[in-house]
């Protein structure tokens, strides 16, 4: 309920299911560049309301990034290889296709996704073996207690000086 010049007005109480949906479009808005009032003035909702979704994608995508750097992204990788695979197959199939409708052009645009199709296999694959080369250097570490002689990083420190050195790799490439 809410307080509105003396007068009482009842606040319909939104499903789990609607606030998911208003979440999934605050989600989308915010991807096209939209600001909060923008968003607001959008989906006829308070700018409080926007705030309060905001927060709440924020937590899940920290979630989400813990729950990667936990193992889940052992999973994001292998479906991301599988999936520019698929995308491979699908360029192939139209570059040697005998459809009349399929021209030059087509083959050629199918060619260029394969390329980077490759590419980002190759990205995907090289990151991955890293990560998982290096966790399994801190598992080592941990089982000969070589790491035990400092308080253990929290997740939130190993995950930004995972950060910070690939962020140090990447500019003295």
């Amino acid at each position: 309920m809410t307080l509105l010049f003396n007068k009482v007005i009842k606040v319909p109480k939104l499903t789990a299911k609607q606030t998911t949906e208003r979440r999934q479009k605050v989600w989308f808005l915010m991807l096209q560049g939209n600001n909060q009032q923008q968003m607001a003035d959008i989906l006829h909702v308070s700018h409080v309301t926007i705030y309060y979704d905001i927060k709440f994608l924020t937590a899940k995508s920290k979630q989400y990034i813990f729950d990667l750097a936990k193992g889940t992204h052992i999973l994001q990788y292998q479906r991301a290889v599988e999936s520019a695979g698929l995308i491979l197959t699908k360029c192939w199939e139209v570059f040697n296709s005998k459809d009349p409708q399929i021209n030059y052009f087509h083959k050629m645009a199918a060619l260029k996704l394969a390329l980077l199709a490759n590419e980002s296999m190759a990205n995907f694959v090289m990151n991955g073996s890293t990560v998982l080369g290096i966790n399994r250097i801190v598992e080592k570490a941990n089982r000969l207690n070589l790491l035990s002689q400092n308080e253990p990083l929290t997740e939130t420190e190993q995950i930004n000086n995972y950060i910070n050195s690939n962020s140090n790799n990447n500019n003295s490439a």
